[in-house]
């Protein structure tokens, strides 16, 4: 039995430059109590550059948690499943009222249960559902269906809700699964894109409508396609933040991988002068230019995602930008509104 988790909170987060394991303090009051990260090769097309790499780095943070004295033995720890390895499915399900019925939310949930039939699905697994909507044959607005994000208390004759399925890859589950019984522990599996789209879109004047939700990895990024509580399409793409300090290497500005990381750390598209790293002094203006051609390159390759999506709904949606790089996001917002033509924040 775990009794830790009972006061603290575990999460290991499978990023694409780093994996991070943090512990929580949840009571009384939540605080980070252990962050640690090791950096890692990432992983491409799918699969990991390395999957011994991936496995040395998260025996190692467990080994660190441990010898600074947090007992996770037989814990839940959330696992966050990156994009790269999710795929979201969309389905209808109905129920159908012999009369008008006042919709509880028990009723509600009711649909949720069901699977949509992709549990048995050989390739991939369910690790979310959530409510995009629900449509009602609504006894109040003379039997038209009318589309609401929370039912409860609608009567209608017939409830119908569009269920989002976040799925994950059954090989990664695996893979991780082995990891978690060497280091002694149970993992939770959420998709790591559910949380940012929560992050991102938190008022339910904004769930209604479709809204798209850009997050800037280092190496890796996606669009989520999301309205109500879940996401209706997902597409991931393998270039973020890191492709400004490749294309200071590429273009010569500087040979040292640490030294175009420090650059681009300090970035700043007003600086007018020079930036200096370690005993060398660059332009401003070469290093920023650089910075923006790398940024426009990302800008398209986003414009490239959101035509991906098929449902004309989303074609002149709202995109959130969600990064930790907040310093590179006001020119990339405004680089994506010149490229895709819509609304950027």
């Amino acid at each position: 039995m775990c009794l830790f988790i009972k006061k603290f909170s575990a999460v290991l987060d499978i990023g694409s430059a780093e994996i991070i394991l943090t512990i929580f303090q949840e009571k009384p009051k939540k605080k980070v109590l252990f962050a640690r990260s090791c950096e890692y090769t990432g992983y491409k097309n799918g699969v990991f550059n390395s999957e011994n790499e991936c496995k040395a780095c998260v025996l190692k943070l467990f080994s660190d948690a441990k010898r600074e004295g947090f007992k996770l033995a037989a814990c839940e720890v959330k696992l966050k499943v990156p994009a790269a390895f999710c795929a979201v499915a969309c389905t209808y399900v109905g129920r159908t009222f012999s009369e008008p019925t006042a919709i509880t939310r028990a009723i509600a949930a009711g649909l949720l249960e069901k699977d949509g039939g992709y549990s048995r699905d050989k390739d991939f697994a369910i690790i979310n559902k959530t409510p995009l909507y629900y449509e009602l044959d609504a006894a109040q607005n003379g039997n038209k269906t009318v589309k609401v994000l929370r039912p409860e208390g609608v009567v209608a004759s017939k409830l119908t809700a569009c269920v989002s399925y976040l799925l994950a890859e059954r090989w990664f589950l695996v893979f991780f699964n082995t990891l978690a019984e060497k280091v002694g522990v149970l993992f939770s599996f959420v998709g790591e894109p559910l949380g940012t789209v929560f992050y991102a879109v938190r008022e339910e004047s904004e769930k209604i409508s479709p809204t798209v939700v850009l997050e800037l990895g280092k190496f890796e990024s996606y669009c989520a396609f999301t309205r109500g509580d879940g996401i209706e399409d997902l597409k991931s793409f393998e270039i973020g933040y890191g492709e400004i300090i490749k294309k200071l290497t590429e273009f010569k500005l500087t040979d040292s991988y640490d030294v175009a990381q420090g650059l681009f750390s300090r970035l700043d598209f007003a600086k007018a002068d020079a930036y200096d790293a370690e005993t060398l002094s660059f332009a401003a203006e070469s290093v920023n230019d650089i910075a923006k051609y790398a940024l426009l390159l990302i800008a398209k390759t986003v414009d490239k995602a959101l035509k991906l999506c098929t449902n004309a709904e989303y074609a002149n949606a709202p995109l959130i930008i969600v990064t930790n790089e907040v310093h590179i996001k006001g020119e990339l917002c405004r680089l994506i509104k010149q490229v895709s033509g819509r609304e950027v924040r």
